[in-house]
């Protein structure tokens, strides 16, 4: 135990680890002796709930007379992104009351201890499961969790983990040789033969990918951690406390279940439900995007006591208003649903998208003129930044999306009346489209692309109009001005002193999780 700091000794380099190749191909490595009452003191409590002894000495762990190592004259690998695994020396526990066996490095035994003695296990206590061949470090969960959560991709996970060994393996190589070949030209010592990759010391290898997604779904249902719930339990318990006082949306997304198997699953969609302020109150996979398949989800969110509805943004109303209106629910087209019905089926590529997309925004909706003055003055005074611009500047700056990503927040959008939208939307039709039937009352304005001789409308882009023309009247919004927006108050420090504003519509937000 001399060699040990704590619970974990490394292995030192010394002048001779370069002429011996199986030392040299130890160096670093980390050994770690798991054994809690000889290191610290600490005698752990029975985990096992059902264990009859009282809390006290009679119920708590002891240690056996052998360890992995005692045994079977094995080590218990810890895998990390660095290279080599660190091995694990770990004593077998029992109780002395109900006599149940336990190792003492599986997460029921970490996480009953102090935080300071348990954290020199490298690995988080959920993630340290019973009856694996191998664990994570710490580290590596970390890196590993963002991942899986957003592709599932347990195969990448692995390979990196199967890369670090062999990249690691290369430079010890590289570094032996280095070493022995110039001590062979000072001394003339002939140069010994590194060992095989996969040589004479303990063959383990790190988890594939359908284990590594095992071990982090039973990591997220795991409640060994210092508050006792699992991720799976408190990330439903925070959807669940969601609250909504006005506006929420719905939407189906179909791109969640990619990360699925298919045959596993029985769904082709996911149902999401956000708020206003972009917090998301439900998702359930459904088989279809009829509502016989959402009906029970939605009953059981809109009676939820901290949930106050009013009024429903979604991509196709009004389709499905009947059943809305059991719950007592009026309904509205989104705006940005609305928007992308026409924008989707232009020409990404045409000289004149840019433009299009802004007169085709100016046809919904107009920007509140307090705000749009203040922006304005805030532009032509420098207050943005050192440059004062002129109006052509600024003329240039509207008519491409630039305009949008950066001023946007500032400025509240007052959407126009329903016949407004309809002829704004026959003026820009005709502004853009290449040929007409009536040359004479709806001439043609566009022209076609410079360089690929293409129009800028698909043959579906007529369709939409129409049906853009026919849906405008649910359009507009269902309470005031003042009241479809949350402010966000300037920094004294800024310059420019404009107020943000944060749309309560919601379904921009809503898409936004769902990509």
């Amino acid at each position: 135990m001399e060699c040990f700091n704590g619970i974990s000794m490394e292995v030192p380099a010394c002048p001779e680890a370069h002429d011996n190749p199986h030392y040299h191909s130890i160096v670093g490595t980390k050994l770690l002796y798991v054994d809690w009452e000889r290191t610290h003191g600490v005698r752990v409590p029975c985990p096992d709930g059902t264990c009859g002894g009282m809390l006290g000495y009679y119920d708590r762990l002891k240690n056996k007379t052998r360890s992995n190592y005692s045994k079977n004259k094995t080590l218990f690998p810890i895998f990390n992104l660095d290279g080599q695994p660190t091995w694990c020396i770990v004593m077998k526990l029992q109780c002395d009351c109900c006599s149940r066996d336990f190792d003492a490095n599986e997460g029921d035994v970490l996480v009953n201890l102090p935080d300071h003695i348990a954290n020199e296990y490298p690995v988080e206590t959920n993630y340290a499961l019973a009856n694996c061949a191998s664990h994570l470090s710490r580290n590596t969960t970390d890196v590993f969790a963002s991942l899986l959560l957003t592709y599932g991709n347990g195969e990448m996970c692995s390979r990196l983990l199967y890369n670090g060994l062999n990249k690691s393996y290369i430079r010890r190589l590289k570094c032996c040789y280095s070493k022995a070949k110039e001590n062979q030209n000072q001394n003339g010592k002939k140069v010994l033969e590194y060992i095989d990759k996969d040589g004479v010391y303990i063959k383990t290898y790190p988890p594939l990918g359908d284990t590594v997604r095992d071990m982090f779904d039973a990591a997220a249902s795991n409640n060994n951690n210092p508050w006792r719930i699992s991720d799976y339990e408190r990330h439903t318990r925070e959807i669940q406390s969601v609250t909504c006082t006005g506006i929420f949306c719905q939407d189906h997304t179909f791109e969640l279940v990619k990360n699925y198997r298919k045959r596993s699953l029985g769904a082709s969609a996911a149902w999401t439900c956000g708020t206003q302020t972009g917090e998301v109150a439900c998702v359930a996979l459904v088989p279809s995007t009829k509502t016989e398949d959402f009906a029970h989800c939605a009953s059981q969110l809109t009676r939820r006591p901290n949930f106050k509805q009013e009024y429903m943004h979604s991509d196709a109303w009004p389709n499905k208003e009947g059943f809305w209106a059991r719950f007592g629910v009026q309904g509205r087209l989104g705006l940005f649903h609305f928007e992308q019905r026409v924008i989707r089926t232009l020409r990404k590529n045409h000289v004149d998208y840019s433009r299009a997309v802004t007169d085709f925004l100016s046809a919904l909706y107009h920007y509140y003129a307090p705000d749009y003055e203040k922006l304005l003055t805030a532009l032509k005074d420098g207050k943005f930044s050192k440059k004062k611009y002129s109006s052509e500047e600024i003329a240039d700056l509207k008519a491409g999306k630039l305009f949008r990503e950066r001023h946007a927040k500032y400025l509240r959008k007052v959407i126009h009346e329903p016949t407004t939208i309809q002829q704004n939307l026959d003026d820009w039709f005709c502004k853009y489209k290449v040929t007409s039937t009536d040359p004479i009352n709806k001439p043609a304005g566009g022209r076609l692309d410079p360089i690929r001789q293409v129009p800028l409308f698909t043959v579906d882009t007529k369709t939409a109009v129409e049906n853009c023309k026919d849906k405008a009247k649910y359009l507009s919004d269902p309470f005031p001005l003042e009241d479809m927006y949350d402010k966000i108050l300037p920094n004294p420090n800024s310059t420019h002193q404009l107020t943000e504003y944060l749309s309560k519509r919601g379904e921009s937000k809503l898409e936004a999780f769902h990509d």
